[in-house]
């Protein structure tokens, strides 16, 4: 059973990444057809996780009342609504599609992260999770490899709306899954509860708490390198938009490899938070690599360090959503996911249009990866305050 939610979950999350990423992969065509700056691609971004950042704290509502398999669904079906009310040629419905798009984003972790704590064993929890967590660097994967050469060949709209389509036939697919997977389900709990409890639980958990804005730190960094990685190599580096999809997918599929193996490492170690720690200290030398970057660089070696910079900076989710889970009771994984993930999504709202800033400050995208810097240096610290908070009792109802 659970390889089998395993596949459903890593799915779901792998093509709303797809579509979280969709944007950003193709920003330059995007840019020319609209007639404004690339790197405008970070308030995007912004609006896409801000939709995020609302959802997920009534994730967790949902998942109870409804079922994670029905909570799937609806993100799906919502994602890929937004997906093609995007493909619309204007910046509003853009804007509009982006929302949709966030606030389907936002549902889906509260609800996998229900079923796997239902269904793994704590003995292989941070290897399910981080095999789950995946989905988002094979939605990345898809994103460079597919979007750029369908845009060119095809157009902006109908790469944006292949991936609409192909998450309404996933949420359809799901259907059967909702029958068997949502028994635990309450039809009578009522929605009208305080969405800001899950925030008031982690706050009180001390290294959930840590944890969370440690995910602050790291999910701005993360998507200060998704989001302006593509447009940084072709403005900066002289890389073709093709050439430069292949090496965000290169990037992500390292991401898929490294989230496997920080997972297993965890594991294997039984400390978690001790990997995190790890992890973070080679981002920040990947970082600073990275901002060193010319186009005098050897393309190999240039590619090595933007890989390096993905397999920190994408790698950590699986570990992080493991270590919030471990200490909750069944019931309370998906609401605490969710008050977790709203200080993750609160850094991706603020890191690109930061970056964005930034960039127009500095007018060079490799110098304002400084910014980024200064992220991965604030979520280290953070982390090794978490290595020093005591396991709390599980929180109450």
């Amino acid at each position: 059973m659970i390889w089998l939610v395993l596949l459903a979950t890593t799915a779901t999350q792998a093509l709303t990444s797809l579509a979280a990423l969709a944007m950003p992969a193709i920003a330059p065509e995007l840019a020319r057809f609209f007639g404004i700056d690339a790197a405008m691609i970070g308030y995007q971004l912004s609006l896409v996780y801000a939709g995020a950042t609302f959802s997920s704290l009534y994730g967790g509502l949902f998942v109870r009342r409804w079922g994670a398999a029905r909570t799937s669904q609806t993100a799906l079906g919502l994602c890929g609504i937004g997906m093609l009310t995007a493909t619309l040629p204007s910046l509003v419905t853009a804007a509009i599609g982006s929302g949709l798009i966030g606030i389907a984003y936002g549902l889906t972790n509260p609800a996998a992260s229900h079923l796997l704590a239902r269904f793994s064993q704590p003995g292989n929890r941070n290897l399910i999770f981080s095999l789950k967590q995946t989905g988002v660097p094979i939605g990345g994967t898809l994103a460079g490899l597919i979007l750029p050469p369908v845009a060119l060949a095809y157009g902006w709209s109908w790469a944006l709306a292949g991936v609409g389509v192909a998450l309404l036939a996933l949420a359809v697919a799901l259907e059967g899954a909702h029958r068997v997977w949502d028994d635990d389900r309450d039809p009578t709990l009522r929605l009208r509860q305080n969405p800001l409890s899950g925030i008031g639980v982690v706050w009180r958990i001390a290294p959930v708490r840590w944890l969370s804005l440690m995910a602050f730190m790291f999910s701005a960094v993360q998507l200060c390198l998704t989001g302006f990685v593509v447009t940084m190599l072709v403005a900066e580096i002289g890389v073709s938009l093709i050439e430069a999809g292949v090496i965000l997918s290169f990037i992500q599929v390292v991401g898929v490899v490294a989230r496997i193996l920080w997972g297993w490492l965890a594991d294997r170690i039984r400390n978690g938070r001790l990997v995190l720690l790890i992890l973070g200290i080679v981002m920040l030398a990947a970082i600073a690599l990275t901002m060193s970057l010319t186009p005098a660089w050897p393309r190999p070696l240039m590619a090595a360090v933007l890989v390096l910079f993905g397999a920190t900076a994408i790698g950590w989710n699986g570990v992080f959503m493991a270590e919030v889970a471990r200490p909750l009771p069944l019931d309370q994984v998906s609401r605490v996911t969710g008050g977790a993930l709203f200080f993750t999504f609160m850094g991706v709202i603020f890191g690109p249009p930061m970056f964005t800033a930034v960039y127009g400050l500095l007018g060079r995208y490799t110098s304002a990866f400084g910014l980024a810097f200064l992220f991965a240096l604030a979520g280290v610290v953070m982390v090794a305050l978490a290595l020093r908070s005591t396991r709390p009792s599980a929180p109450r109802p």
